[in-house]
């Protein structure tokens, strides 16, 4: 009578990386957090960060050690749209996508005259933003409709108003 042997061997699911981020949008110069978990659970696992900003390559901007539980964690502050992943292993996290907006700020330079800029990446030069005050009912009203500069600023004559005005700039998507 034949007898037959053999070994099973269980391997469980293949690897897996999740990912996450803080803060899917944020201010430019702001920071958020991107982490995840490798799914063996262990600390010591080395997980490569990718990031993709908007019209470049993906490239490898760190390379970390998973902490207790096969977490990590890695904080940046993109200048732009950007998609991030995590390989671990074999695997590939899905990707998560930060969006930046411009940075707007007003400040005034005299009794009279206020410098606006708009910093971001790329440039917004040519570009508009308005200039409201606040009414005495309390909503927002556009008084001027500005071009900003080469240097994605620009410096204005605000509205002589009697008593006192709140101002504000905002800009379009």
């Amino acid at each position: 009578k034949p007898t037959l042997t053999g070994t099973i061997v269980v391997k469980g699911p293949p690897p897996s990386v999740s990912l996450a981020v803080s803060a899917p949008i944020v201010t430019y110069g702001g920071m958020t957090a991107i982490s995840g978990t490798v799914s063996s659970l262990k600390a010591n696992e080395s997980v490569t960060i990718l990031a993709q900003p908007y019209g470049s390559s993906a490239q490898q901007i760190a390379t970390l050690v998973t902490g207790t539980n096969g977490t990590f964690t890695y904080s940046t502050a993109p200048t732009m749209l950007t998609t991030y992943t995590a390989k671990w292993k074999s695997a590939t996290s899905q990707t998560v996508t930060v969006q930046v907006r411009p940075k707007i700020t007003l400040a005034r330079t005299s009794a009279h005259r206020a410098f606006a800029k708009v910093t971001a990446t790329p440039s917004f030069a040519g570009r508009s933003i308005y200039l409201q005050h606040r009414s005495k009912f309390g909503q927002w009203v556009t008084v001027e409709k500005l071009k900003l500069g080469p240097n994605s600023g620009r410096i204005f004559t605000a509205p002589h108003v009697k008593g006192t005005t709140t101002y504000r700039v905002y800009m379009t998507t």
